[in-house]
């Protein structure tokens, strides 16, 4: 579940290795979605799990969840969505981790298993709170 979207053409005039650019990609990435976090929630609210299948979605009060961790305010990020503290560790790991792993070389495999470790733990996290709120329906 790593969150990746700068272009592969653009990194690939930063670095030439496929590896380097793996961990630059990852850290402009978090650094962006962080980033753009503030404007997000003007955007008008739109669950196409709630509008097409009427169901609860897992991801609903991620946005608030990061904004009120950017707030030091943990316990109304958990209200909003438990998943976005874990979400949140993702995000600081791959912002301080992945340039580690940029510059270190030897460091990259440690870091990529730790990253595939947080993205499980965050995928769980999601499913978690899914199950959690099917079950109140």
């Amino acid at each position: 579940m790593e969150i990746t979207f700068i272009p592969q053409w653009f990194l690939a005039r930063l670095c030439a290795d496929e590896e380097r650019r793996v961990h630059l990609n990852c850290a402009l990435s978090a650094i962006a979605v962080l980033a753009a976090l503030p404007f997000l929630s003007y955007l008008p609210h739109i669950c196409l799990a709630q509008t097409l299948l009427h169901i609860p979605c897992p991801g609903c009060g991620i946005t608030r969840s990061l904004l009120n961790l950017s707030r030091l305010d943990i316990q109304l990020s958990w209200r909003a969505n438990p998943a976005g503290v874990v979400l949140a560790l993702l995000f600081g790991f791959q912002i301080i981790a992945r340039p580690i792993a940029f510059f270190v070389p030897t460091m990259s495999r440690r870091i990529g298993g730790t990253a595939r470790w947080l993205s499980t733990a965050t995928v769980i996290a999601l499913l978690a709170v899914w199950i959690e709120r099917l079950a109140k329906v």
